[in-house]
């Protein structure tokens, strides 16, 4: 029971990392549809086939849009709590692959990017006080 708690727990901290990267926009096309192919294995399990093809926008020319959905079909079979460790596993290789930190504090959501791999620390900008305007 305590490893499925502290599963959840990591594969919850590991898409917030996944969604922090993807808004910075490091990641590649391959890199974002194979993480949310782990993701829509983990959270909903194998995909209904049939109901992926009747929605419109499966086989358009949008080809990231078919990229997610194929490697999602791809997975097929295999368990959610092997998807979400996976998922887990590369969230932290794509961190370690683009040098992102997160930092140890309340404003840990906000990533940091270093080409030497140091962390940094988000420093929030400085409230005016009440009286200035």
């Amino acid at each position: 029971m305590e490893d499925k708690i502290e599963l959840e727990r990591n594969f919850s901290k590991a898409a917030t990392k996944a969604r922090a990267m993807t808004n910075r926009k490091l990641l590649s096309e391959e890199e974002r549809a194979e993480l949310l192919g782990l993701f829509k294995q983990g959270t909903m399990g194998d995909g209904n086939v049939w109901k992926m093809f009747k929605e419109k926008n499966f086989l358009v020319s949008d080809t990231t849009n078919v990229a997610k959905n194929v490697n999602w079909l791809g997975l097929r079979g295999m368990s959610q709590i092997e998807a979400k460790q996976k998922y887990i596993d590369l969230v932290d290789e794509l961190m370690e692959k683009y040098c992102v930190v997160f930092p140890p504090t309340r404003y840990g959501s906000m990533a940091s990017l270093s080409s030497a791999c140091t962390t940094y620390t988000y420093v929030p900008p400085a409230r005016k006080a009440s009286h200035e305007v």
